[in-house]
């Protein structure tokens, strides 16, 4: 169901025609009572639409919500990592929509994480951010120094942490981390992956286990999916425009 406000244009050509009031009825004592009443019937009345809309459909304001996180993500894809990365530290549900504890910027040995997730099953996740300007092959086809690094920033993490194991669970926090964590690098546009290039990322993550290397788009489409999958479509045709979804008991 759809809800669109709008706005009727007004100007000298308006009339509006009121009743004849009886001068009688007129009480200047209890005027500013009367005006009280009526605002307060007018804001109870609207209050009790927007119950009825909310109880139609109780994920509507949330999905309103993540459709403009998602949106706003999507207009910084054109610019440097920075931006993304402290926009993602506000909103870690893009990254992880289940997660239950994040980092942003934990060290492991010399060198920083972006984000580190643990999942609610106690899984961990380590991420690393390059820049969505980098082309992740070069024009032969080879792997660019970009992602050349961001996979050794994944292997540096990895030692480090098979070879400091207690440090890192109890004075880093990380608690039952495993030696082998998940592993994410977020890379560049899709736009810039042709399809011998995205053979080549699946043979490079099939040398890795448990690594995954996605651009920003991937990561864009991820989001937007695990949202839609836990709050329903994330359709907002208009500014103005409200979407209910009713669903079927």
């Amino acid at each position: 169901m759809l809800r669109h406000g709008f706005r009727i244009p007004a100007g000298w050509e308006a009339l509006e025609v009121f009743p004849r009031y009886p001068a009688k009825a007129w009480n200047p004592d209890t005027a500013a009572l009367w005006a009280e009443n009526d605002l307060l019937a007018a804001a109870l009345q609207r209050n009790l639409r927007e119950e009825h809309f909310k109880a139609l459909d109780p994920m509507a304001a949330a999905r309103r919500s993540m459709a403009k996180i998602l949106s706003d993500f999507e207009k910084l894809l054109d610019g440097d990592e920075e931006p993304l990365h402290q926009y993602i530290k506000r909103n870690p549900a893009i990254l992880s929509p289940t997660h239950h504890r994040v980092w942003s910027k934990l060290s492991l040995g010399r060198r920083a994480t972006d984000f580190i997730f643990r999942e609610p099953s106690g899984e961990y996740l380590l991420v690393e951010l390059e820049s969505p300007l980098r082309p992740l092959f070069r024009a032969d086809g080879q792997q660019r120094e970009e992602l050349t690094h961001a996979i050794d920033q994944i292997i540096d993490w990895r030692r480090y942490i098979e070879d400091n194991l207690r440090t890192v669970q109890n004075e880093l926090g990380l608690d039952g981390i495993s030696i082998n964590p998940s592993c994410l690098i977020v890379i560049g546009r899709s736009s810039s992956v042709s399809d011998e290039g995205r053979r080549k990322l699946v043979a490079i993550q099939n040398s890795m286990p448990k690594m995954r290397i996605m651009t920003y788009d991937d990561l864009l489409s991820n989001a937007r999916s695990s949202a839609e999958n836990l709050l329903g479509p994330l359709w907002n045709p208009e500014p103005n425009s409200e979407v209910f979804v009713l669903r079927s008991e």
